[in-house]
C-alpha cells in the first residue's frame, strides 16, 4: 500500500474514523484527565478544523460524506482509574457545535453515527442512548445488573447490537450476552454464554447479513462467533495466542487483529 499522508496530534492516545466515501478523516486525542480534542481531515490530510473539549475523546464517528461528526467524550477519575462525566456532542462539516449534553456522572465509552447523520448511538456503562440529528432523545436500553462493553450499528442504524458483562468485575465476568436490537429499541435476539471471560468487541458486516463478536478470557484466550443477522450462531473459532480480538467490517469476510498477527475468515469459518 501507498503512504498518501500524517499527521501528528496531541495526545496522549488518539480515536479516529474515516467517512464511508473517504473524504474525510475525523481525530480525537485525550491528555491528562479531561482535556481532549477533535480535529476533521480531508482526503489530502489537510486540517479543516479543531476544537478543544474538556473531555477525553474517548470514541469518534462520522457520516458517509462528513455531514456530521459525533464524539463521545469523559473525564478520567486519576485516583479511582477509571473514567467518568460523560459528554456527547454532534458537529457540521464546519466545525459548528449542533448539539452538546451530558450523561451525569457516567462515562460515554462508545458512539455511532448513520450514514446519512440523522441518527446518533452511544453507549454508556449502563445504557444504550439513541438520537435524532436534533439531539432529541428517542430511547433507550439499560441493565441494572450488569455493565455495557461494546457496540456497532447498521449503516442506516435500523439494527444495534451491544455487549453486556455481568455478574462479576473485570477482569472476572461469569457470564457475558451480546444482545441485538432494532431501530426502535426492540430486542430482537440474544446470545448469552457462561465461560468465565467478558466479551471483546463487535462488527456487523458491510451489508448487515451477519455479525461477528469476540470474547477473552483474562486477555490471554479469546473466541470468534459468528452469527446471522437473525441471531442464528453459524460457527465458533478459538484463538489461543490472542491477548485481545477485534473484528473489523470489511466485504464477505472478516478481518480480526490478535497479537498473534491479523487472521482473515471467510463465511464458513
Amino acid at each position: 500500500p501507498c503512504h498518501l499522508w500524517s499527521r501528528e496530534v496531541d495526545g496522549d492516545f488518539v480515536r479516529r474514523a474515516i467517512s464511508p466515501d473517504n473524504s474525510y478523516v475525523v481525530a480525537g486525542t485525550g491528555h491528562g484527565s479531561r482535556n481532549g480534542a477533535v480535529s476533521l481531515f480531508n482526503r489530502q490530510g489537510q486540517p479543516l478544523w479543531r476544537r478543544d473539549l474538556d473531555r477525553l475523546v474517548v470514541s469518534v464517528a462520522i457520516s458517509y460524506n462528513g455531514s456530521v461528526v459525533a464524539v463521545a467524550g469523559s473525564q478520567r477519575n486519576v485516583a479511582a482509574a477509571f473514567l467518568q462525566n460523560g459528554s456527547l456532542y454532534l458537529f457540521d462539516r464546519r466545525g459548528n457545535l449542533l448539539w452538546n449534553l451530558t450523561t451525569g456522572g457516567f462515562p460515554v465509552l462508545d458512539v455511532k453515527v448513520s450514514t446519512d447523520g440523522s441518527t446518533v448511538v452511544a453507549i454508556t456503562n449502563q445504557k444504550i442512548l439513541y438520537f435524532d440529528k436534533q439531539g432529541n432523545f428517542l430511547w433507550s436500553y439499560g441493565t441494572p445488573t450488569g455493565a455495557l462493553e461494546a457496540l456497532d450499528s447498521s449503516d442506516d442504524a435500523s439494527q444495534i447490537v451491544a455487549a453486556f458483562g455481568f455478574l462479576g468485575n473485570r477482569p472476572n465476568v461469569y457470564s457475558w450476552s451480546f444482545v441485538s436490537f432494532d431501530g426502535r429499541g426492540n430486542v430482537l435476539w440474544n446470545f448469552t454464554a457462561a465461560d468465565g471471560g467478558e466479551p471483546g468487541v463487535m462488527a456487523l458486516s458491510a451489508n448487515s447479513s451477519y455479525f461477528v463478536g469476540s470474547s477473552n478470557v483474562r486477555d490471554r484466550n479469546g473466541t470468534l462467533y459468528f452469527f446471522t443477522k437473525q441471531g442464528s450462531l453459524l460457527w465458533t473459532h478459538h484463538i489461543s495466542r490472542a491477548l485481545r480480538i477485534e473484528p473489523a467490517r470489511v466485504g464477505s469476510n472478516t478481518l480480526v487483529y490478535t497479537t498473534a498477527g491479523t487472521l482473515v475468515f471467510g463465511q464458513d469459518g
